[in-house]
């Protein structure tokens, strides 16, 4: 904390690190459902440009065939 800093400023920057730390550990205790989680994300998202890309006549398919993690 710098000197300028008020004390509602330090609250701010204790609240944030606390928060970021709590983030973490969460991260790192359910790692598998994390894990679950953005592999989900990421192959609806895969099915959704495939969807998208399939109605559109200008745009080849096999660009698609990669999973959009590079996976």
């Amino acid at each position: 904390m710098s000197e300028t800093s008020s004390p509602l400023e330090e609250i701010a920057d204790i609240n944030r690190e606390l928060v970021r730390r709590v983030a973490t550990e969460d991260r790192n205790t359910n790692r598998d459902i994390y894990d679950a989680l953005e592999d989900e994300y990421l192959t609806s998202s895969f099915i959704g440009e495939y969807i998208r890309a399939s109605m559109n006549p200008q745009r080849p398919m096999h660009d698609l065939l990669e999973h959009p993690s590079g996976r």
